[in-house]
């Protein structure tokens, strides 16, 4: 945020540190949120096995805090298209 308690508009969906912590220093904890999820990096594909899987183009299960999703193959190519949209804003 910037100024009077304005978002800046010139790193819009291009992540930032978490402001939530959990009780106890967790190894597998991410500590910062990737832009606009971070699903703008990977491939349609990538993104659709994070979004119907859960599962990172590393192959491992996203981490914490993230939730795990199970969309359909319909609701996650629509996510995915709409993010891919909205980046261009």
């Amino acid at each position: 945020m910037v100024g009077q308690g304005s978002w800046d508009r010139g790193k819009w969906l291009q992540g930032a540190a978490l402001w939530f912590r959990p009780v106890q220093p967790m190894s597998d904890w991410a500590y910062s949120a990737p832009g606009i999820a971070g699903l703008m990096n990977f491939s349609d594909e990538q993104a659709r096995t994070v979004l119907e899987k859960g599962i990172g183009p590393n192959g491992h299960a996203i981490r914490l805090p993230m939730h795990t999703y199970r969309l359909s193959p319909e609701d996650s190519q629509a996510v995915i298209s709409y993010l891919r949209s909205a980046r261009g804003r």
